[in-house]
């Protein structure tokens, strides 16, 4: 994004970071999105290719498939096929999600919550 370099953005980074170091990683599906956009690549293509890494964790946000700049939206407010992130981790060997979505009220987990609960009502949990 506007020219700056990153690091980890394609899934060859990535196994390469994984090699040196004997570490794991999380997949965070807002940013291989991004990185797909950025890379001019269908981004289920581009996560089909983390998968392949064996993600130990997995970051889940909703956004836009539109621009390059990550937006980490409340599950429903944007245009990520979530039944597809689904079938990713029902069959990946790791099953944690962490929510990477906004939180304005500090102190409550109200917002939290109810991502959570969309979720849990678009996957049947």
């Amino acid at each position: 994004i506007g020219g700056e370099a990153m690091i980890g953005y394609s899934p060859a980074q990535v196994q390469e970071l994984i090699e040196d170091s004997k570490m794991g990683f999380c997949l965070d599906f807002g940013h291989a999105v991004k990185a797909a956009i950025s890379l001019g690549r269908d981004y289920k293509d581009v996560i089909n290719d983390f998968l392949k890494l064996d993600p130990k964790l997995f970051h889940i946000s909703d956004g836009d498939l539109e621009t390059e700049k990550d937006s980490h939206l409340d599950i429903g407010f944007g245009s990520f096929d979530f039944e597809y992130f689904k079938n990713c981790v029902e069959n990946s060997r790791s099953k944690y999600i962490t929510l990477e979505t906004p939180r304005n009220n500090q102190s409550s987990l109200d917002e939290d919550l109810r991502n959570i609960n969309i979720l849990k009502s678009m996957w049947a949990l």
